[in-house]
């Protein structure tokens, strides 16, 4: 019974690895793909990244690589958000040409289509 657990333990232990591995490689990308992106706006992100390489190489226990891997993602996502803002002209953008919902254009007809036989 002690080998299931250790087996298992070791399992979890390198799912943790392989999934924080996988999201810093994610997380590189995303930087290396945003040339538009200043160094101080990718600093959080490049230090998440390194906080997340020193727990892979320190062996760290799965509870130490996942809270790696949530900060990792964390840092990641507010990144996309804030460069997706940046490279659309900021959050302000879209409110200014006006509604984005349903219009109510006149020459817009709601109607069935039937092809002919």
């Amino acid at each position: 019974k002690s080998h299931a657990e250790e087996d298992r333990k070791a399992r979890e232990l390198a799912e943790a690895k392989n999934q924080l591995d996988g999201l810093k490689l994610q997380a590189r990308k995303t930087l290396d793909e945003a040339t538009g992106a200043s160094d101080d706006d990718k600093k959080p992100v490049e230090d998440a990244i390194n906080a997340a390489q020193q727990a892979l190489d320190s062996g760290s226990d799965k509870d130490a690589l996942e809270a790696r891997g949530r900060e990792l993602a964390e840092m990641l996502q507010a990144f996309m958000q804030a460069n997706a803002q940046q490279s659309s002209g900021g959050s302000d953008a879209g409110a200014a040409d006006g509604p984005t919902g349903p219009s109510d254009d006149d020459d817009v007809v709601d109607a069935e289509f039937k092809p002919a036989s």
